[in-house]
């Protein structure tokens, strides 16, 4: 008996310091790939347009994210943190504000795509600068405003209560968060499916005669719809791994936001398991970028490339 329970407890300890190290290595590849895609859209890409900025601010939502993973470790090797209230409720409000401010800013930048792509001549008129540079930093300011509620009074926190997410907060902040969730993706949803018919209809009627190049002003407006659709296909690819990544973990909320609070140890463990898979999301973009985006690909590569020249350099003068 002694043996087993040894057994198990070597068991959970492993299983433990696994997930503790899979939680340090997104939040260096996190922090690494997202400042990055930062540091060459501010310095080599600049904010020439409004889904530039989108995609530093969606950026360095993602860099929080890996931030706010990282930092789970100290819960573990100071459990006293989860006997406080406040340090209990930032565990996991600090997930929330990043996820929610990821989930806004790629439904904004789905709204610049569909604006730029079904909309396009009034797309200079509704998507200035100042209209960009708003919606940039909205979801900063709302999700805020979302996740700061319990640390109002939105909690049902007693001394001793255990620090565990489905357990310190009221039923309607679940209910309200999933809700939220699911609204943002079906709203995403929906411009992207008109997106997808009309590019599918410019497609059908232009490439037939993509040929007839005696009109300057339809080539210009070709390169342009072809360069918004490009464009919409990188943010359609994020919204598709954003969905997968959380989706799936918001159902354990909605649950129990509509007042269903039994939860199997089973299903316990594959909430946590999803949270995880949720934390992957902020490591994926930068990939998106290199796969999807010509110019970050290219910078990438011109970026590195510098960065190898000068090491080459160093090595021939040192030799001589």
């Amino acid at each position: 008996m002694n043996n087993s329970s040894s057994n198990l407890d070597t068991t959970f300890s492993s299983i433990l310091i696994s997930f503790m190290i899979l939680q340090q290595l997104i939040f260096v590849v996190a922090f690494i790939g997202n400042s990055l895609v930062i540091w060459i859209f501010f310095t080599r890409l600049k904010l020439k347009s409004s889904t530039n900025r989108f995609i530093v601010s969606l950026a360095l939502a993602d860099v929080l994210s890996g931030i706010v993973t990282g930092v789970q470790i100290f819960y573990f090797v100071y459990p006293g943190m989860n006997d406080n209230m406040v340090t209990c409720f930032l565990r996991y409000l600090s997930i929330n504000y990043t996820t929610q401010v990821s989930q806004m800013t790629v439904m904004f930048t789905t709204f610049d795509r569909y604006v730029a792509i079904c909309h396009p001549h009034h797309y200079v008129r509704v998507m200035t600068r100042k209209v960009a540079i708003i919606l940039s930093l909205l979801p900063w300011v709302l999700s805020f405003a979302s996740v700061s509620s319990p640390l109002l009074g939105w909690h049902i926190w007693k001394r001793g209560c255990k620090c565990e997410y489905l357990l310190i907060f009221e039923r309607g902040y679940y209910l309200t968060s999933s809700v939220i969730t699911y609204s943002f993706s079906i709203l995403t949803f929906i411009m992207y499916t008109f997106i997808l018919k009309t590019a599918w209809r410019y497609y059908s009627r232009v490439k037939p005669v993509g040929g007839d190049t005696s009109c300057n002003h339809g080539t210009n407006k070709s390169k342009t719809m072809e360069r918004d659709v490009r464009n919409a296909k990188v943010t359609g690819v994020v919204t598709l791994a954003f969905s997968v990544c959380w989706l799936p973990f918001m159902t354990f909320p909605f649950q129990k936001g509509i007042g269903i609070d039994q939860i199997s140890d089973t299903g316990l463990t594959v909430m946590n398991w999803l949270v995880f898979l949720g934390m992957l999301n902020s490591i994926v973009n930068p990939f998106i970028y290199a796969w999807k985006r010509r110019d970050f690909s290219k910078e990438c590569k011109r970026t590195f490339g510098c960065f190898k020249n000068q090491e080459d350099m160093s090595q021939t003068s040192v030799e001589f």
